[in-house]
């Protein structure tokens, strides 16, 4: 039963993480996008500071989201970030431009094909993670303009997980200490009346030498 429910908990997870990317994919403004270049320049951008903040709220709403991010496709089979959720004076922010250098091949089809999914625990240059990837799609020619990225802590992940899993497991232990309970119970009757029952012989010997 534990397996069962922790399978069909991280389906529902994953699920929800998709529909999260998803939703913010839906969300963007095509127009402010197509004039974003993914450069250092794009900061100057009236466009650019809209997703920013846009990307930052959607982060701060989202209690369990590290990193909210869009993601460009550069020739040679590398993904660059056009806007993260990170403020410029962090470690871990990303400009306009920068390359992901953890690209890999799952993430590149996804961009080629158009297609949503849900990544990890895998790791990178920032951590342990499970992330939710939704393509930014050209309404004319439905290309990909951009994957929409959500990056969740692995072990946060594992943590909620393990908080679905774990009616069953305190239910199992309840009524497996019921059960050896049950058995010590059984044995210390059964010790109780094999006394008695020793007694009683003893008593039936000691009656018969009376008798005698």
């Amino acid at each position: 039963a534990t397996l069962w429910v922790e399978t069909r908990a991280e389906e529902r997870e994953r699920a929800l993480l998709l529909t999260r990317a998803e939703i913010i994919a839906s969300a963007i403004d095509i127009e402010d996008f197509d004039e974003l270049d993914g450069k250092v320049s794009d900061l100057n951008k009236t466009e650019y500071q809209n997703l920013k903040r846009m990307v930052t709220q959607l982060k701060e709403v989202q209690e369990d989201a590290r990193f909210v991010y869009l993601m460009g496709y550069e020739s040679g089979d590398q993904l660059f970030f056009y806007v993260d959720s990170e403020d410029s004076s962090s470690d871990d922010y990303s400009a306009p431009g920068d390359i992901y250098y953890d690209t890999d091949a799952l993430q590149l089809s996804a961009f080629r094909n158009g297609e949503s999914f849900v990544q990890g625990p895998y790791k990178d240059a920032w951590g342990d993670w499970v992330s939710g990837f939704a393509p930014i799609l050209d309404p004319k020619t439905g290309d990909t303009l951009a994957l929409v990225g959500i990056d969740i802590h692995a072990e946060l992940w594992r943590a909620n997980i393990f908080r679905e899993i774990l009616v069953p497991i305190v239910i199992t232990l309840f009524f497996l200490s019921l059960l050896i309970f049950y058995i010590l119970f059984r044995k210390h009757v059964q010790k109780y009346i094999n006394q008695i029952e020793l007694s009683e012989e003893e008593a039936g010997i000691q009656k018969n030498r009376l008798r005698t």
